[in-house]
């Protein structure tokens, strides 16, 4: 078995010689497959990364109607209390359902 000479070793005549069929207008190197465990490996990194983490069942999106004003409102209290307008709305699900569990 031939060892090949690696590109930097080479001189100028070799590394002509060797790189030939690159100075082709049309030249295409043929694809290297991406081997199955690279390509499980990229996936769980990229849905590791992907997205919002997952707190406790994970969330879900619905489509609310809520009254302009209100909205503004409710905005900007979110705001000056540091919190997102979904991290405001949870609360307030969690709060009014929780006051409801006490008083029945």
């Amino acid at each position: 078995m031939s060892k090949r000479k690696r590109y930097r070793e080479m001189n100028e005549q070799e590394l002509a010689k060797a790189t030939k069929e690159y100075d082709a207008p049309n030249a295409d190197p043929k694809p290297v497959p991406v081997p199955k465990a690279v390509r499980a490996a990229e996936r769980r990194i990229r849905k590791a990364i992907m997205g919002r983490p997952k707190i406790g069942e994970g969330s879900k999106k619905v489509l609310i109607t809520v009254e302009g004003s209100l909205l503004r409102e409710a905005d900007k209290f979110a705001n000056r209390k540091g919190l997102s307008r979904s991290e405001l709305i949870a609360l307030g699900l969690r709060t009014v359902m929780h006051r409801t569990r006490r008083s029945a």
